[in-house]
């Protein structure tokens, strides 16, 4: 994480975007059983990471943690 709100919701946007390519991967049937696999591995690694950042940047609008 990142204590520069611009970077912040920049990473978040990225990270977002990166949910949305990964998805239509999967949804998308002329890619092999592997790659689609290989799609839901990063799908899920994402999802993962930005479960993180929205967890984070509650806590800091709700007063639990202070950046620095």
């Amino acid at each position: 994480m990142t204590n520069n709100p611009e970077k912040y919701f920049e990473d978040r946007k990225n990270i977002e975007l990166n949910i949305s390519r990964y998805s239509s991967y999967l949804k998308n049937n002329r890619h092999s059983d592997l790659k689609k696999r290989q799609y839901e591995e990063c799908l899920n690694r994402h999802k993962a990471t930005l479960r993180l950042y929205k967890e984070c940047f509650n806590d800091f609008v709700n007063g639990k943690r202070i950046p620095g």
